[in-house]
């Protein structure tokens, strides 16, 4: 608990979470200031407890979840010691622009393995320092399913009978590209299984 060895990207994702609840020791707090310099802290506790029998808890790897809106412009993301010393950050960047090119929408996805590919380009990251999620839709876009996590590169192989997917006519795929701060999305529609 001395030391912030490193910060990770963050991925933004929309829909609804549980309430953060704010933590009874040890705490650190995550700074985020947006484009017009307005900060928002959450506090957290770096502890955590790996199915220990004593139930003793350990520093560790963590993460925080910080509900913010969808369409805040994050200009920089800074993690504080209880003393409100600079531990670690993150720095405001261009966003990554990112289009799905396999499938196309209204493609039929067969059964088995279906390669989605997209075109990425970003200004000021590295290629292998994005990160991608990829989700699908058998309803239109009312609810999505992880089907591709933590991915690096241009392309996924989707195994649609491993995943087993709802058969459907109106399905769609989503692609998170995560540059550390900014997260866009790329959709295709109108897909069936």
């Amino acid at each position: 608990g001395q030391s912030l060895l490193s910060l990770k990207r963050s991925l933004r994702l929309d829909g609804k979470r549980d309430r953060h609840k704010t933590p009874e020791v040890d705490v650190y707090c995550v700074d985020i200031t947006n484009d017009k310099g307005k900060k928002q802290s959450i506090p957290f506790n770096a502890q955590v407890c790996w199915d220990r029998e004593d139930n003793e808890l350990e520093y560790g790897f963590f993460e925080v979840l910080v509900p913010i809106p969808a369409d805040m412009k994050i200009k920089s993301i800074d993690v504080l010691n209880q003393s409100g010393e600079k531990m670690g950050g993150l720095a405001s960047s261009a966003p990554p622009k990112v289009k799905i090119v396999a499938p196309a929408a209204g493609a039929k996805l067969e059964a088995g393995k279906v390669q989605i590919e997209w075109t990425v380009q970003d200004s000021d990251t590295k290629p292998e320092s994005l990160l991608f999620h990829l989700a699908f839709s058998s309803d239109g876009g009312e609810t999505w399913g992880p089907v591709g996590i933590h991915i690096v590169g241009n392309k996924y192989e989707l195994d649609t009978a491993q995943l087993k997917l709802k058969k459907t006519e109106n399905g769609m795929l989503r692609l998170y590209a995560c540059d550390g701060l900014n997260t866009v999305i790329a959709e295709v529609d109108k897909l069936s299984l």
